[in-house]
């Protein structure tokens, strides 16, 4: 069995140890492919999925985004990638099913990264932004709370336009945690504690003010910024009392993956 496909326990952290965040560079999409060959891991619906895609890039990133949630997916729970199988739940998002692990997950891709989270029950979102023109800015300025306006109205066009994408990916990555996405309406949301620079100086927070009381089970929030600009946000609700960690890892680049003698 190779590393790409070995058991979860022999690789990996628990699931129920952690929030794992895994990182895949567009560019790399290409040599994993080659490696774990896409009519070997992902399924015929999902292969005409993808190329029924726009345009090359779309195309290359929605087939990164299949491999790497598969390749994820099947070393969590210590099962050949090619034979999960998945059930599309509330506004499209992708659940396993059956899912004896209770292992949740998320996606999200952008020009240059895909990126994966993936938890043991807990509701999970992740999301990665590039950064933007002035244009995507106007309609990024239409989602803020009162608070984040009166913050962002002092600040010069350069912090302002990182703030409002930092803004912008911690929200959507928390509504994709709840299921709802954006027509939760992201002007009830008001973020705090963003980074002054690649990471945050304090933790990120956000309020709902359309939530009820969390309980013993707060949300917690990674907010970075990527070595390219990118911004990569993180959204865990904690399953318990214990400390639940989110860790951001590279997929390609982990001394855990092999590329050779990989059997699917």
């Amino acid at each position: 069995m190779s590393a790409l496909t070995a058991p979860a326990r022999d690789l990996l952290p628990a699931a129920t140890a952690e929030a794992g965040v895994w990182l895949l560079a567009e560019s790399q999409v290409e040599p994993l492919a080659a490696a774990a060959p896409p009519e070997e891991v992902l399924s015929g619906g999902e292969r005409e999925r993808v190329a029924r895609l726009r345009g090359p890039g779309a195309r290359r990133r929605g087939l990164g985004a299949r491999l790497l949630s598969r390749l994820l997916l099947g070393r969590y729970a210590g099962v050949r990638p090619s034979s999960l199988k998945f059930a599309t739940r509330w506004h499209g998002r992708p659940e396993l099913s059956p899912n004896p692990w209770s292992l949740r997950f998320n996606l999200s891709h952008t020009e240059g990264w895909i990126a994966c989270v993936v938890t043991s029950e807990a509701p999970c979102g992740v999301d990665v932004q590039r950064p933007v023109d002035e244009d995507v800015l106007h309609h990024l300025a239409m989602a803020v709370s009162e608070p984040e306006a009166a913050r962002l109205s002092v600040l010069h066009s350069g912090p302002r336009a990182r703030a409002l994408v930092d803004t912008w990916t911690v929200k959507e990555a928390y509504t994709k945690a709840l299921g709802v996405g954006l027509r939760y309406g992201f002007e009830h949301l008001t973020v705090d504690g963003l980074p002054d620079g690649p990471v945050t100086n304090g933790p990120v927070t956000l309020h709902d003010a359309r939530a009820r009381h969390t309980g013993d089970r707060p949300w917690r929030f990674h907010l970075q910024h990527l070595p390219t600009g990118h911004s990569l946000a993180v959204a865990v609700r904690r399953p318990g009392p214990a400390p639940y960690p989110i860790v951001v890892r590279h997929f390609m680049d982990s001394p855990d993956i092999s590329l050779e003698g990989v059997a699917l």
